[in-house]
């Protein structure tokens, strides 16, 4: 949600240093909003796409708009009023939603599921020849992940000289996307760093794992490899969908060597990283994993405009050949985007081993009320955390406190889209209407034009009517023996100084 002043007087008593009243983030003027309200007609005009894909684009369209409902809060004291738009709940890539959603999930991670024992993360990317099916097949998807678990499973039991019996605990939450916006299939595996075993009177033991060596992790891979590859079969020669755009890059570091990286092994395109870990009173740190291996595939911040009615993508972090920024056109943009639209009725993210919701074990190793570091955000028989609980615990503030006088705001009436919220905003100056999104229009000329200028004439060729000479005097005369008119190209460099 994200909430704007409504215009009513300040409190004459507030101090000054209380400062401005907290404002909406208005995301009609992002460039990415802006982006997409220019050209999601054209793109799925040009492109079929699923009908999922569609509603997505368009729902992020109303995302935090006034027009289409908001609720109306007003202070206690000083009587200063606010309305907060609604949000469009969706799992793509609205980055306020996803936000949102990362942030719930792992308080409640951390508040009711997470035992205070040491954690890991494994991390498992999947070759390029296997994203675009698992993309688009959950029930494939999940199996591929099952085979994972298990073998990990069978690793823990095995280091730590445990019983078959023997149980660990994970919470996985599989990403479709890299740092470029790119389609990269990998699950981010937050497990327990050992095994629960259960004596007889009932008491449960945790057995703590020691760190994996790179041989164990190569040889867990290659199980992994092995297995995954039985159930899908070898990689078709049929061509791939078109996933990612062509994009242009900017070089704006030094080219460096790849570091080396740490408990990391390789087999078959398939990739397993394991070095992260936290102790188990690092609950803090804990959180912060959380949220980010939940986070949407886009931040706002790093997406600019560029020259040509073009978008620039800012890497989180520079390329070894010294890469920064990549640069799309509108549609390539929306391309991307679109295959990181989340599956409808599709999990992204499982709960295995101790922490499923019906293991028998779950109720005797999730964390106690008094083993809570923070409060618990969750009411009892509630499904849902308050956004302003998150926002105070994310960034350490409270939106529910008037910035005029400190009084206490509340929640007065719920207005949904219709004559009563265009009356609303129209009495406040406000825009009753959502911005237009621009019809579809035929593709530009240069878009078009995908093969390059025309050649220069052939000598041998029959000369056209009313031509005196032929063929044209000093043709191609200054152009470099190796001159390529090909524009067809899927990544050009763009060199900066």
């Amino acid at each position: 949600m994200s909430e704007t002043g409504a215009g009513v007087a300040g409190y004459p008593g507030a101090p000054a240093a209380l400062g401005d009243v907290y404002q909406r983030r208005e995301p009609e003027r992002s460039v990415l909003y802006q982006t997409l309200l220019e050209h999601t007609e054209t793109f799925l005009a040009e492109n079929s796409v699923p009908a999922f894909v569609a509603r997505t684009f368009r729902h992020f369209l109303d995302c935090g708009m006034l027009p289409r409902g908001f609720l109306r809060v007003v202070c206690s004291q000083c009587k200063h009023e606010s309305l907060v738009a609604f949000s469009c709940k969706d799992r793509g890539f609205c980055p306020s939603c996803t936000a949102r959603r990362a942030a719930q999930t792992a308080a409640h991670l951390v508040d009711s599921v997470l035992p205070h024992v040491p954690i890991r993360q494994w991390v498992l990317a999947v070759p390029f020849d296997l994203h675009h099916r698992l993309a688009r097949d959950a029930v494939l998807g999940g199996e591929v992940l099952a085979i994972f678990i298990d073998e990990l499973q069978r690793h823990l039991r095995e280091v730590t000289d445990a019983d078959e019996e023997a149980q660990t605990g994970t919470f996985t939450a599989t990403q479709h996307f890299g740092s470029s916006l790119n389609l990269h299939v990998h699950h981010h595996v937050v497990a327990l760093d050992g095994v629960y075993e259960q004596s007889p009177d009932g008491t449960m033991t945790f057995s703590r794992a020691p760190a994996p060596t790179s041989e164990e992790l190569t040889g867990l891979v290659r199980r992994v490899a092995t297995r995954v590859r039985k159930l899908v079969g070898q990689p078709e020669t049929d061509e791939e969908p078109i996933s990612q755009a062509p994009a242009l890059k900017i070089f704006g570091a030094e080219p460096e060597e790849p570091a080396e990286p740490k408990l990391a092994a390789e087999h078959d395109g398939f990739n397993l990283h394991a070095a992260v870990a936290f102790e188990a009173h690092e609950r803090v740190a804990i959180e912060r994993l959380c949220r980010y291996i939940l986070r949407g595939p886009l931040a706002l911040g790093r997406l600019t405009k560029g020259p040509r009615g073009n978008v620039i993508y800012r890497l989180k972090t520079p390329r070894p050949d010294g890469t920064t920024h990549i640069v799309l056109s509108p549609l390539a943009l929306l391309q991307r985007l679109s295959w990181l639209c989340v599956l409808p009725r599709a999990h992204t993210t499982h709960y295995h081993g101790v922490l499923a919701p019906a293991h028998a074990w779950r109720a005797l190793v999730v964390p106690k009320e008094a083993e809570l570091t923070k409060p618990p955000l969750r009411g009892c028989g509630t499904r849902w955390i308050k956004w302003s609980d998150l926002l105070r615990r994310v960034f350490l503030s409270s939106v529910l406190v008037c910035q005029l006088c400190g009084g206490e705001r509340r929640i007065i009436a719920q207005i949904d889209e219709g004559p009563v919220a265009r009356k609303i905003l129209a009495h406040l100056g406000l825009p009753s209407e959502p911005p237009r999104r621009s019809p579809a229009r035929a593709p530009d000329q240069l878009d078009a034009w995908n093969t390059g200028p025309p050649a220069w004439p052939d000598a041998d060729a029959e000369p056209p009517p009313n031509c005196d000479e032929w063929p044209p005097p000093d043709a191609g005369e200054d152009l470099p023996p190796a001159f390529d008119y090909d524009q067809r190209v899927p990544e050009t460099d763009l060199h900066v100084a």
